[in-house]
């Protein structure tokens, strides 16, 4: 398959900017820009002292076959293509202030020089046109309050602008052929509208603000490979953050269809409160990741046991994070990022995920001993979300049997806290007993997993980033006393 490139570029010259002596316009023809007859003056634009030239084309075709000098351009209109090129003096600024196209040629521009589309104007770059090129950090600025369009009508088209961007009018990315993708290879700020024909990429490089308001249409995709910020709200029709990073930082950022996260993309995502002071991204289609979630708290933010962050919102997951990097909190607390992608949420427990990490988080003992003495296995501690360090709980018995409820039978129950979010290999037992020596399973939970046993579950709202548990079984009326106790088993 043959790949076509179309290059905008910006190549950083350190030209000396001088004065334009000279306004040269073409006459509307079609003829070579060194045909002297078809500009005003009688003399074909390119800077000879004492002459610095200011090249001006309303109309007509304009066919570069060489290289030429100039201060300034200015395009109202007409069409500027050939294999040739402009270099462009330092520190000024270019116009187009009609309707323009660029289907060929190269244009370098000197340090601080810009190209300015202004509103109303409209410049349009084709393929093979080579525009803006450059080879180290940007030199060049182009500004769009009209409307650019880059168009490819031939096979997979890519395009690179290198210039820094400042977009408050129109940019579109158009596409007649396979595929077409522009690049925005140096950063700035996307702001005015954005158009994506249906298989085009717009590609953000450098680092990028995506201003508050910019609208997105059409079914193309936005892929981030430098930095970049949503100023505001904003909705994008298909995102795949590739190699570079998408800080949210204090926005919510819709993606109507699909969504990536590549293997080397970041998302990053920054955390000031619960509700909506978490940062989110909202997908309406599938949500693949493969990359890295990148996890900050913000204003002096410290959450607690309990809190959950609802960071993701799909409707459907694919993959999973390589890495998933969190702030450090306080003892006792622990990020839980399992429920991630299939809520996603991002919640703070009083247990880790696992029992390895909770016993490597206090440096507890083995499973069935008592580290801190209270009479509660380092195991049940586990269970319960209590530090197996602290023995603050000498005398609480973490079961608390209820009043038997009386009636034809007698309903024996008996409550206990456990966490919110118990860890993902947390094994619950609960057993009964008349005589403390036959011992039956009545209840019993794997995990966030529900209850299943012959005994009655309920558990009430959770506070605190714990939720009270309550058991009851019904029982004969000649029934005189019953006993209760909570198991462990090690993972």
């Amino acid at each position: 398959m043959q790949r076509f490139s179309y290059s905008f570029t910006v190549l950083a010259m350190l030209i000396a900017a001088a004065r334009a002596d000279v306004t040269s316009t073409w006459n509307g023809s079609t003829g070579n820009w060194t045909d002297a007859a078809r500009w005003s003056g009688g003399v074909f634009p390119n800077n000879s002292a004492p002459n610095f030239y200011h090249a001006v084309i309303n109309s007509g075709t304009v066919t570069l076959s060489q290289a030429v000098n100039i201060n300034q351009i200015t395009l109202g209109g007409g069409t500027l293509t050939g294999s040739g090129s402009i270099t462009l003096a330092a520190g000024l600024v270019n116009t187009v202030t009609g309707t323009a196209t660029i289907g060929g040629g190269t244009i370098f521009g000197g340090l601080g020089a810009s190209i300015a589309v202004q509103p109303g104007a409209t410049l349009t770059v084709l393929d093979g046109a080579n525009f803006f090129a450059q080879v180290s950090s940007p030199s060049y600025t182009l500004s769009n309050a009209g409307t650019f369009t880059a168009r490819n009508t031939a096979g997979p088209g890519f395009t690179t602008v290198d210039a820094v961007i400042n977009n408050t009018g129109a940019l579109r990315v158009e596409n007649t052929a396979i595929s077409h993708t522009l690049s925005l290879a140096a950063g700035g700020t996307l702001g005015g509208s954005v158009h994506l024909d249906t298989a085009t990429t717009l590609e953000l490089g450098g680092v990028f603000t995506i201003a508050a308001g910019t609208t997105f249409t059409g079914n193309g995709t936005v892929v981030i490979a430098g930095i970049a910020t949503p100023g505001g709200a904003v909705t994008v029709p298909n995102l795949s953050v590739a190699t570079g990073q998408l800080r949210l930082s204090g926005q919510t950022l819709t993606v109507a269809n699909n969504a990536t996260i590549g293997d080397f993309g970041t998302l990053a995502v920054e955390i000031r409160g619960i509700g909506a002071l978490a940062d989110k991204l909202v997908v309406g289609g599938t949500l693949a990741t493969y990359g890295t979630l990148a996890v900050t708290l913000g204003g002096g933010f410290t959450p607690a046991v309990g809190d959950a962050f609802d960071l993701l919102d799909f409707t459907i997951a694919d993959g999973t994070f390589a890495t998933v990097q969190l702030p450090p909190l306080p003892t006792g607390r622990f990020w839980r990022a399992d429920a991630l992608l299939t809520y996603g949420t991002l919640a703070v427990s009083s247990v880790p995920a696992t029992y390895a990490a909770w016993q490597a988080a206090y440096g507890a003992g083995a499973f069935n001993t008592d580290d801190d003495g209270d009479g509660i296995a380092n195991g049940i501690e586990f269970l319960l979300g209590t530090n197996p360090k602290s023995n603050a709980s000498v005398g609480q018995p973490p079961l608390v049997e209820l009043r038997p409820i009386n009636g034809g039978n007698v309903t024996a129950r008996v409550a206990f806290s456990i966490p919110e979010f118990p860890a993902t290999d947390a094994h619950y037992r609960l057993k009964a007993s008349d005589d403390l020596v036959t011992w039956t399973l009545i209840a019993s939970k794997d995990g966030a997993g529900p209850w299943s046993g012959s005994a009655t579950v309920t558990s009430d709202a959770p506070g605190g980033g714990f939720t009270r548990i309550t058991v009851a079984e019904t029982l004969s009326a000649s029934t005189v006393k019953r006993f209760h106790r909570l198991e462990a088993v090690e993972p």
